[in-house]
């Protein structure tokens, strides 16, 4: 619907354990300028039912329209495979504009799929092995294969194949070089860290580096990682590797595959009871994904994708000179030192405001899945589902700008469910922000990942925007399903600014982090952080540790109203850095009312729906305008996007505004109107579900005939509609330096004390914290609390 997503912090709500459930309720008609209908085979420009067009005809039909669009522009999707080549490239000129936005979402009953494949067929036994059998592809160049959508691993023995194994300046001798006799430039070297490895600070990565040449019992590794990035890493070099994979000679499991650049033929083994029969192997749906990424975005804004289903994506920059050398999170060291990369993504936006990615499926993506980044703020990540991916599910933020111009702030990742990611590279996260600010991370299910669920934070001390961050009634379990150790459930970084503070509240965390780690993992210096409410199962290592490496100390921070099945907990020396308030451990902690109460929150799916009839409308006048104001919208669980108000004259005429600013500031201004006249108000709030019905019309108003002064500071513009503070169209009020919107409320931080934020009636549990439905907080770029929420949905 319409533009500018609701940046709202929480501290209730329900996660989903699993699929959130999802009302399918589109934008109404009346809010739609044109529907641009298109299908895999879509061909001409008339784009609609009976004759589907193509994305890219769709595309230039929407950007020719969207300068001045007057409703929203839909290209709706029908069903069936859209191959792609490459990523679909969106811009600035792919953007919503005039407070619509532009949506791309499947058509009713549909399942469209983004496919970034290559099928693969024509399978033929090889005469080198009856128990393996190989294809010719031409040049593939990817990472992955899947089989009947299950993904094959690629061909890989212990390193101990090599025999002893000793390092030298350039890579290692062996004793056992035979492995590496057929085409060794395609080996890959694997690091794979755990307890005890050979880098002590190697413990908590996976890498990965390129063998260049062998030459009798000496292995020369590429130059770019061996010789170049390892050497910057310091005490995180390399030491042995743990094993070595994609050669011929290491496929000897069912499952496991090779691909021969040289010759570009693709080597497979399937199941042991199909390894004579042509027949059932040739009728596999065979396929490699060759797009590099599906959907990027720069500079784009008021923009929806809904209700697609994205899959096969590639990533082969591991396989290049430079390898993969990760310092954590799968996040690369690059050639530069203290400069870091983070891996591509199948949906990858960067500048991008604005942007909603609901309700959509990823799966089969040998890189991260969902990231925005360069300044990416007010996007909405939810209800997605996400799995069986290379690296991270979700990822937001710099890894390198402390302090950016525009930095990535404001975005909600909300309802989605994350699972089966670091499928390749086994340091991924669930759920990444780096350097992040005012972000929240709620009601997600992260579960069965190699090492960490949700990590927040990155520098490891300094100054940075880190602040204002909240990660509230996730659903987490069964992490650090690698050898990697020195992990979190929740993972915490650097230094938070104080105000407003950040909060890890209500998360339900199953898990084992391993030695050295801890279910809640407060490392590098993490500051300013309540962590109230949680309920930790599960683990046999600390529930909560509080780092005190010198230069990393966690401080300021407060530790209050958990439960813990587990009294094993590191809280640092000495420990008087932190409040430590009162905390229920030991076991049966978690089978506690309180603590149940907390899980069901966490675990139980929401149902996500288009917003409430907003309520509390008033209307006021001003100079040739009217304002429109409301005191609550229950949003339905998805951030308001903005509202369209109305006004009516005495003789029945309207005049009709998009105020897309209203999701945040809970009124608008109706410009234009005459003076002297008297009208009548009524207004509706969207979200990317749809929009609510119109509220009763107002009290009438008169426009006054004589001018009248806005409020002091407030910002000038042109047209007809903007938030208060700002006399025209589209005008927000902090950038203008107008007035404190309507409807704010600011809830005092009540640090350690356990005495209830009051908001309004509801359910209170023992934590101190109210976790139901029932009042809407509204909140400005400009004025932002730790303890604003959105209890339930009402934002």
């Amino acid at each position: 619907m319409k533009s500018h997503l609701l940046r709202a912090v929480v501290i209730g709500g329900v996660a989903a354990l699993g699929l959130t459930a999802l009302a399918a309720v589109p934008a109404t008609a009346a809010d739609v300028q044109a529907t641009f209908v298109v299908s895999p085979a879509g061909t001409g420009s008339d784009c609609t039912a009976t004759a589907p067009c193509s994305i890219d005809e769709a595309r230039t039909l929407v950007r020719a329209a969207a300068p001045t669009m007057t409703g929203d522009l839909v290209v709706e999707f029908g069903d069936g495979d859209y191959h792609v080549t490459s990523a679909i490239a969106l811009t600035a000129a792919d953007s919503g504009h005039n407070g619509h936005r532009i949506i791309w979402r499947a058509a009713a009953g549909a399942t469209p799929t983004i496919d970034g494949g290559q099928s693969v067929t024509g399978w033929t036994q090889w005469a080198g092995n009856n128990a393996i059998w190989k294809v010719h592809t031409g040049a593939i160049d990817s990472r992955q294969f899947y089989v009947d959508g299950v993904r094959q691993p690629r061909a890989s023995s212990p390193a101990s194949v090599l025999g002893a194994i000793t390092k030298t300046a350039t890579g290692y001798t062996v004793t056992t070089p035979g492995p590496l006799g057929y085409n060794p430039e395609d080996t890959e070297f694997v690091y794979t860290g755990a307890a005890g490895a050979q880098v002590g600070w190697e413990a908590w990565v996976d890498r990965r580096c390129g063998v260049a040449s062998v030459s009798g019992t000496t292995v020369t590794m590429d130059t770019g990682c061996y010789g170049g990035l390892a050497s910057i890493t310091g005490v995180q070099g390399l030491g042995n590797p743990t094993s070595v994979e994609n050669n011929l000679a290491f496929l000897d499991q069912p499952g496991e595959w090779y691909w021969d650049k040289n010759s570009q033929d693709l080597y497979w083994m399937p199941p042991a009871a199909h390894w004579n029969d042509s027949a059932w192997i040739n009728s596999q749906t065979a396929v490699v994904p060759t797009a590099t990424g599906l959907v990027t975005g720069t500079n784009v804004s008021d923009f929806t994708i809904q209700g697609l289903s994205f899959q096969n994506a590639t990533w082969t920059g591991p396989s290049g000179p430079n390898g993969f050398i990760d310092i954590q999170a799968a996040i690369q060291y690059t050639s530069t030192a203290n400069v870091f990369a983070a891996p591509p993504a199948a949906l990858d936006f960067s500048g991008s405001h604005d942007v909603a990615i609901y309700g959509n499926s990823l799966a089969h993506i040998g890189q991260t899945a969902i990231q925005f980044t360069a300044g990416s703020h007010d996007n909405l990540i939810q209800a997605n589902t996400i799995t069986d991916i290379s690296g991270s599910g979700i990822s937001l933020g710099s890894v390198n700008d402390r302090n950016p111009a525009v930095p990535d702030n404001g975005n909600v990742v909300a309802d989605n469910s994350v699972s089966y990611i670091g499928q390749e590279f086994r340091g991924a996260v669930g759920i990444l922000g780096g350097y992040v600010a005012s972000t929240t991370i709620r009601n997600n299910t992260v579960q069965h990942v190699p090492y960490t669920g949700i990590s927040v934070g990155w520098g490891w001390g300094g100054a940075s925007i880190l602040g204002d961050n909240h990660i509230v009634q996730n659903c987490i379990a069964d992490t650090a399903q690698s050898p990697l150790f020195d992990s979190g459930l929740i993972y915490l970084n650097g230094p938070h600014n104080a105000t407003p503070r950040s909060t890890v509240t209500g998360n339900y965390l199953n898990g084992d982090p391993k030695a050295n780690g801890g279910v809640i993992y407060a490392d590098g210096s993490t500051s300013n952080y309540d962590i109230t409410g949680n309920v930790v199962t599960g683990s046999a290592n600390s529930w909560v540790k509080l780092q005190d490496i010198a230069g990393q100390v966690a401080q300021n921070n407060v530790l209050a109203d958990n439960f813990s099945d587990t009294s094993a907990v590191y809280l640092g020396t000495p420990q008087n850095r932190n409040l430590i308030g009162a905390n229920t451990v030991g076991a049966g902690s978690s089978a506690l009312p309180a603590a149940v109460a907390i899980h069901d929150a966490a675990c139980t799916p929401r149902t996500l729906a288009a917003p409430a009839t907003p309520s509390g409308l008033s209307a006021s006048a001003r100079t040739s305008a009217a304002v429109a104001s409301w005191t609550s919208v229950d949003n339905g669980n998805s951030p308001l996007t903005g509202a369209d108000v109305e006004a009516r004259a005495a003789d029945g005429t309207t005049t009709a505004v998009t105020c897309d600013d209203a999701g945040r500031t809970s009124a608008c201004v109706v410009g234009g109107l005459k003076p002297g006249a008297t009208y009548q108000l009524r207004v509706r709030a969207s979200n990317v579900l749809g929009v609510s019905s119109w509220t009763g019309w107002s009290t009438a108003v008169t426009v006054p005939a004589a001018t009248v002064d806005p409020p002091a500071g407030s910002g000038s513009g042109s047209g007809g509609a903007g938030a208060v503070g700002a006399a025209g169209t589209g005008t927000d009020p902090a950038a203008a330096g107008g007035s404190t919107a309507l409807g704010d409320i600011a809830l005092a931080h009540t640090g350690s004390d356990s005495s209830p934020i009051a908001l309004a009636a509801g359910v209170l549990l023992t934590f101190g914290l109210v976790l139901t439905a029932g009042v809407v907080v509204s909140r400005r770029r400009a004025a932002r609390t730790a303890a604003l929420t959105s209890l339930g949905g009402d934002e």
